[in-house]
């Protein structure tokens, strides 16, 4: 039996994919739950908190407890979206299509409900820009009154809508005519960015520009570029559907060229919402990954800056916060990414590791001294048990990064319910599970135990 940080593991848990690679696998189940551990009474969980760490402080009630979802990954038939017509080619790269989702088009007061009834007070879900906008220039003012309701239901029950404006997800018309590398598309992003906040920004308690927009270089280092091929044939295809020679989107962007122009899309879009409510706090969420070094002359912090750098500088000069993304460390030698040291619980290149979410926090606050919310952070498993242990770990560590002095405005778990993870529907995530009939929500033990660690609001 394996050790991490004191606590006994064994088995095998699925953990999310490289940003919709592959799922990977590492063994972690506390050795006082198992694998029935789904089976728990929902309400048993709060006597399954761990006591508070010593010298916990009460968070102040503005402090952010929640889950996060993307719109595209629940809403379902999203077809004027530059990801549908992906899905959609022969040549996809993704094994299953969208489809239905999770129905949240229609279903989003479940969501919403399961949220207060779980316990928490925010949501973090997306508007789909493709819908808002699904011809160059056309915008629908039913989809915008559709969103507004979203917004506003959150509110009436209780709920803190934290809204992105773009997650990984942009219009058919805006790919086919090159996405963020044609020469006005941030202008274009900027130009949405303003249309959607003047109806929906009111409402609204926190928003975001853009999500994990260092996904690209980030994949492209970790499988050394091997899918460049698999992704220019599914470019071309959709291109050709598209009657165009390019479609430019987060999967198919040039991940080195695309990175000033990715920026300056984030830049124009936050003023464009500052512009209509400068109250508003906007910031942008990054897929921040605690990169270490292994053995000499490690790369590792070469790695950091050439993803992170340029990100980190655009969050310090356009941002009120940085929303940080973190679900594992990566490992790095002289040569790029390499296997854990000996006896870390690990299956490929994915780590399960308590510290990791600590210490992106840390980097990022250093980078940029703003404010830090932390917009995604979960487990891909199975088995509900290694969830509430990975969950416990990770938030019962917060403390120390408060003790440090950084401030902290809250946790979004990824993700509210399991959804259409990027290529599958085989990812668990979800505080609740969906059934893929029905559509029914189910929570999960994991949830109530969010919820509870939000009453308690100790950390």
């Amino acid at each position: 039996m394996q050790k991490i940080h004191g606590i006994d593991v064994n088995g095998q848990v699925n953990r999310r994919g490289l940003l919709g690679l592959t799922a990977a696998g590492f063994g972690l189940v506390a050795a006082a739950t198992g694998p029935g551990s789904a089976a728990m009474a929902s309400r048993s969980v709060p006597a399954m908190l761990p006591a508070p760490r010593q010298g916990a402080r009460r968070m102040p009630r503005s402090f952010l407890w929640g889950a996060s979802t993307a719109g595209h990954q629940i809403e379902g038939n999203n077809v004027n979206s530059d990801a549908w017509v992906m899905e959609n080619v022969r040549q996809s790269i993704f094994p299953e299509r969208s489809g239905d989702a999770c129905d949240s088009l229609h279903r989003y007061p479940e969501d919403i409900l399961l949220l207060k009834e779980l316990g928490l007070n925010s949501y973090r879900f997306s508007i789909e820009w493709a819908r808002i906008e699904p011809a160059e220039g056309v915008f629908s003012r039913a989809m915008l009154d559709y969103y507004k309701r979203v917004v506003e239901y959150c509110h009436n029950a209780g709920i803190r809508p934290c809204v992105s404006f773009n997650h990984y997800v942009n219009p058919a018309w805006f790919a086919a005519s090159g996405g963020f590398m044609r020469p006005d598309g941030p202008q274009i992003f900027a130009r949405y960015c303003e249309i959607a906040a003047k109806h929906l920004a009111d409402g609204m308690h926190m928003a975001f520009t853009l999500n994990e927009p260092q996904a690209p270089i980030i994949i492209d280092i970790m499988t050394k570029g091997a899918d460049r091929a698999k992704l220019a044939s599914m470019e071309r295809a959709a291109a050709e559907v598209c009657g165009s020679d390019r479609f430019v989107t987060w999967k198919t962007i040039d991940p080195v060229a695309g990175v000033q122009p990715t920026i300056r899309a984030h830049k124009l879009g936050y003023a464009a919402i500052k512009s209509v409510r400068s109250s508003l706090p906007v910031g942008v969420c990054l897929a921040t990954i605690d990169y270490r070094g292994i053995g000499e002359n490690s790369i590792a912090s070469e790695v950091r800056e050439r993803i992170d750098g340029p990100w980190m500088a655009a969050a310090k000069q356009a941002g009120d916060f940085v929303g940080v993304q973190n679900y594992w460390p990566l490992y790095l030698d002289n040569k790029g990414p390499t296997t854990a040291p000996e006896g870390t619980v690990i299956n490929g290149v994915f780590p399960f590791d308590f510290d990791s979410l600590n210490n992106c926090i840390r980097e990022t606050h250093r980078a940029t001294g703003k404010p830090i919310l932390i917009t995604e952070n979960g487990l891909d498993s199975p088995d509900d048990g290694r969830r509430i242990l990975y969950m416990t770990n990770v938030l019962n560590r917060l403390g120390n990064v408060l003790d440090e002095g950084i401030p902290l405005l809250g946790y979004l778990h990824w993700s509210l319910i399991d959804n259409y993870e990027w290529g599958s529907f085989q990812a668990k995530f979800g505080l609740a599970e969906v059934n893929r009939t029905t559509f029914k929500r189910t929570p999960k033990p994991s949830g109530w135990m969010l919820g509870e660690f939000a009453r308690r609001g100790l950390i």
